[in-house]
């Protein structure tokens, strides 16, 4: 299966932007979409019940992702997928 994965973490992407990658990869039919959000050397995903893991981790605040960030992109790629979207969420809820 084709796939394509987005390393945002040395560089920020707005949502916008990734929604757009999302068409892309729908219209060359690429299934697999690997969202690599945080790593050991960044970490802008904004958690509730741990927010100091993206105010210390991320290289800027105006560079993280919120959880409604985060829904939005996974509704968006379920929207203009073909494929059902498999989504783990252990650290957001």
């Amino acid at each position: 299966m084709p796939d394509e994965a987005l390393s945002i973490l040395h560089n920020s992407f707005p949502v916008k932007d990734i929604f757009r990658t999302l068409d892309a990869m729908s219209y060359v039919k690429m299934t697999m979409f690997h969202w690599h959000i945080v790593d050991s050397q960044s970490f802008p995903l904004v958690v509730t019940n741990y927010p100091e893991l993206s105010e210390k981790g991320a290289y800027s605040q105006s560079m993280v992702y919120t959880p409604h960030d985060v829904q939005m992109v996974v509704s968006y790629a379920a929207a203009v997928s073909d494929k059902s979207i498999r989504y783990r969420d252990p650290l957001i809820s």
